[in-house]
């Protein structure tokens, strides 16, 4: 491979060097070309073929000669003729050189692009188009949070402040489906090298504690309020325990840190960006009136996201992530009325995956 490139290189070498020497001639001589010693470049009898070159000590000479001082500017044109028609080139790659200009303007041949090609290497990041698919699980920790409920026909407009929600950590994957668990699934493309598309749904859960005392102000059957109570003498159950279920579209951007990205025993850093929206299941018993569960549009959400991918084999992943997401929940469903609450998350992922 060495050998290769050093060829394309040294043939690039003396295409310029040959150009010049022979423009060089051609200022220092008014006499007239000899028309029996001019060569066309159609005539390659006397051009060394692509098998009859040598690389030594860095230089490309044809065989039998110490240099390249003789070869004029449109034997030179022939000369790249023949080595492309012989399969001379290297093959690990071709990039368009433009030599056609340099040696048109030196000599008064013109040769395409296509005729003037060299070898480039490309490694496997510089190009995008690359799925990945991945599936995991994941733990909340929440940000307390103001609940308001409004029940219209109940005269009741309160609001809970500060109120603690947890997650429902469940891994027992064994004896329930793999979506029972609180999980993570994503899937995406990489658009560039090291940029790509993502759609991510987490499902995640939040439960209020309702052995906690918290703030109520505003109507309670009609009544103002303001005072400390237990949260679950007025809300006995609140959950989001089908999914407080996060569907975002991130955007990603990897940054390399060990090894070729996508390649076995690499390493590399994600960070993720997104925006999206919540379809929560809401279950919840408020002041003794239950609701009809059932999942829902939830609200406006968005997250950001950083993470370490880990590729064990160049198909098979493993990744570990921290994310802070952000949720606008609107109009919830609980009986005769709704409520409405921002809820700021903590999540922990670890999930695996591959890519084609």
């Amino acid at each position: 491979m060495p050998i290769r490139i050093a060829l394309a290189s040294s043939l690039v070498s003396v295409a310029l060097v040959a150009c010049g020497e022979a423009a060089q001639l051609g200022r220092g001589s008014s006499r007239p070309p000899d028309p029996a010693g001019v060569q066309t470049a159609n005539d390659t009898s006397a051009i060394p073929s692509a098998r009859s070159l040598e690389v030594s000590d860095g230089r490309l000479t044809p065989e039998g000669r110490q240099d390249h001082a003789g070869i004029g500017g449109r034997q030179t044109v022939a000369l790249i003729r023949n080595l492309l028609q012989a399969g001379g080139m290297p093959d690990v790659g071709v990039g368009q050189v433009a030599l056609a200009d340099a040696a048109e303007d030196q000599t008064g041949v013109t040769v395409s692009a296509s005729q003037s090609s060299v070898a480039a290497v490309s490694t496997p990041s510089e190009h995008g188009g690359t799925w990945y698919v991945q599936w995991g699980y994941n733990t909340e920790r929440y940000a307390r949070t103001d609940i308001h409920f409004d029940q219209p026909a109940m005269r009741n407009a309160f609001t809970l402040h500060g109120v603690e929600m947890r997650d429902a950590k469940s891994w027992d994957i064994w004896n329930h489906a793999l979506t029972v668990p609180q999980y993570s699934f994503r899937i995406g493309r990489f658009i560039r090298s090291n940029t790509a598309i993502e759609l991510n749904f987490d499902h995640s859960k939040a439960i209020m504690v309702v052995d906690q005392r918290v703030l109520v102000t505003g109507a309670l059957n009609g009544r103002t309020v303001n005072e400390t109570v237990r949260a679950g003498d007025l809300a006995s159950r609140y959950f989001l325990n089908n999914g407080a279920n996060f569907v975002l579209v991130n955007a990603v951007q990897r940054l390399p840190m060990v090894g070729i990205p996508g390649h076995a025993r690499s390493v590399a850093a994600l960070v993720k960006a997104g925006v999206g929206f919540m379809v929560p299941h809401a279950e919840n018993t408020v002041l003794g009136e239950s609701n009809q569960a059932g999942f829902q549009y939830g609200g406006l959400g968005a997250g950001i996201e950083v993470g370490v991918r880990v590729h064990l084999l160049k198909h098979l992943f493993v990744e570990a992530a921290q994310k802070v997401f952000y949720g606008r929940y609107r109009k919830l469903n609980i009986a005769a009325g709704s409520a409405n609450q921002d809820l700021w998350a903590h999540v922990t992922i670890l999930s695996v995956g591959t890519t084609w």
